[in-house]
């Protein structure tokens, strides 16, 4: 159990050391969940992965939440998403979800900012995988999530 703990722990890390790229499903608005952006709010993009473990095939849902920007902002209007993923020591594969540096064809004033970000998989092989999401606002600076470990069992 201890082993198991230690290996999800060095994925984890391992991740921020070279990182590879999956494509996400869809994205979608969240008007409920807008923060003003007026209380200074850190920005975060906060990734979650459901279910963390199970025997493989493994379906898994990840959902990137982006918090502390204000729904008009127009720095993370159609912003480029990346998805990152890491199985055991292997470097993976390498893809972009969307054009670098997409641009707005609205007005200003119609603004919308997308809060979620969606990715679902189905993890055949038994190992370790960890996972990130990465957006790049228009001004070209990037918001790192934190990494999620999904571990996948072999059936008995």
């Amino acid at each position: 159990m201890l082993c198991a703990f230690l290996q999800l722990v060095a994925a984890e890390a391992a991740l921020f050391a070279g990182d590879t790229l999956i494509a996400s499903r869809r994205t979608t608005p969240d008007p409920d969940r807008e923060s003003p952006g007026h209380r200074n709010e850190p920005v975060q993009l906060v990734l979650e992965a459901v279910p963390r473990i199970g025997f493989r095939p493994l379906q898994v849902s990840l959902t990137g939440t982006l918090r502390g920007v204000a729904g008009n902002d127009e720095n993370f209007c159609h912003v480029d998403q990346l998805w990152f993923t890491r199985r055991g020591a292997d470097t993976g594969v390498r893809e972009r979800t969307s054009a670098r540096r997409p641009r707005c064809q609205h007005p200003p004033e119609q603004t919308r900012v997308e809060r979620r970000f969606y990715r679902d998989l189905r993890l055949n092989s038994a190992g370790v995988y960890v996972y990130r999401l990465e957006l790049e606002p228009k001004d070209g600076s990037k918001l790192i999530s934190n990494p999620v470990t999904i571990q996948v069992l072999a059936k008995p």
